[in-house]
């Protein structure tokens, strides 16, 4: 892997892991605050979960784009 590779990876896993964690945090507001209804502390808890769970595939899926070569994934649109 070149020099250009570990810079893409990096920002990669650093926006992936930003975001993860503004999803994790943001699932533990709804589901820990008392004040909303219980419906929606599970239902926007649990979207912010999927969230979670999806930026780290998605970010799995970057990285794999990146060691393969693809520096633009956008040519597949």
């Amino acid at each position: 892997m070149n020099e250009q590779h570990k810079k893409q990876v990096t920002v990669t896993v650093i926006i992936g892991v930003l975001f993860t964690l503004m999803f994790a945090a943001l699932a533990a507001m709804y589901i820990f605050v008392k004040e909303f209804p219980v419906l929606i502390r599970i239902g926007y808890g649990g979207l912010m979960i999927a969230m979670a769970v999806g930026m780290i595939h998605i970010m799995k899926a970057r990285i794999a784009e990146i060691r393969k070569g693809e520096n633009d994934d956008l040519s597949n649109y």
